[in-house]
């Protein structure tokens, strides 16, 4: 959403497409890893005990 443009003329399907962009790269705190990345390895490391 550009700079100083009103909410109101987006759908919720649009703010809610931009969410899941967005939420879906990587983050410097996880290590330049995505969500879903760390979601995925974390199971692994709890059950490899």
């Amino acid at each position: 959403m550009p700079k100083g443009a009103s909410p109101e003329a987006y759908t919720k399907e649009d703010i809610l497409i931009a969410a899941e962009l967005l939420n879906g790269r990587p983050r410097k705190k996880l290590g330049y890893r995505t969500p879903e990345e760390m979601f995925d390895e974390f199971p692994d490391a709890i059950y490899a005990i």
